[in-house]
């Protein structure tokens, strides 16, 4: 079954082709259609993402391809005025490579990049001296922390707030995390370690004794 101005995609599921068209409304809602017509629908995405053609699509159990997943996120909690954070790949791999780079130690630094109403981009990150050299928690080396601020500066950056790793523990904020957040409108990024072949990072807003996880996107 075709329809006006549908797309054809393929995917594949056990090796089998299955031949799907989609179409999207005004509020950019997606419904896609098998060949024998039969619709799925799947929730509203965010006009700022683009569909990969050539990625899976969720019909006969298959997964959605990875920017989808996120954008049908962000759509639901764009809607309920939470602020969500995208970190590029290249970015999360500087931070990754460090923090393995300075175990068993805590690595930490900031991050940099653009805010667009409720959502912040991460454009750039800054690797950091541990100067407490400790496992259970950091200090930002005072110099490095102001030329990464000049560098913010000159590059027309916004500061975003800061990441730190965990070692040994889950990628939530310690007590001592929370108390340290000084900057409520921070993001709060922690690498947890604990799996060493299996990385955790989540961003948080950190406001009193409160943590909230921001949604982070590495994209």
């Amino acid at each position: 079954m075709r329809h006006p101005g549908a797309v054809i995609l393929e995917a594949k599921r056990r090796g089998t082709i299955i031949s799907c068209s989609y179409i999207c409304d005004g509020n950019h809602n997606f419904s896609f259609y098998n060949r024998n017509g039969n619709k799925h629908w799947i929730p509203s995405l965010r006009s700022r993402m683009t569909w990969e053609p050539r990625a899976a699509i969720a019909i006969y159990g298959l997964t959605l391809p990875r920017r989808i997943r996120q954008a049908t996120k962000w759509n639901d909690r764009a809607q309920k005025g939470i602020s969500m954070i995208t970190l590029p790949k290249t970015e999360y791999q500087k931070i990754l490579e460090h923090a393995q780079k300075n175990l068993p130690e805590e690595a930490c630094g900031l991050i940099a990049g653009k805010i667009e109403g409720n959502d912040k981009h991460i454009e750039k990150v800054y690797l950091l001296t541990n100067i407490d050299h400790s496992n259970e928690h950091f200090s930002l080396d005072p110099k490095e922390h102001l030329a990464a601020i000049k560098d913010m500066r000159q590059n027309g950056l916004s500061p975003l707030g800061n990441w730190h790793s965990h070692p040994e523990s889950p990628s939530r904020p310690s007590q001592e995390d929370k108390r340290l957040a000084f900057d409520s409108k921070a993001s709060y990024l922690i690498l947890s370690l604990m799996d060493r072949e299996n990385p955790v990072l989540n961003s948080f807003h950190i406001e009193g004794d409160n943590a909230t996880n921001e949604g982070l996107v590495i994209e």
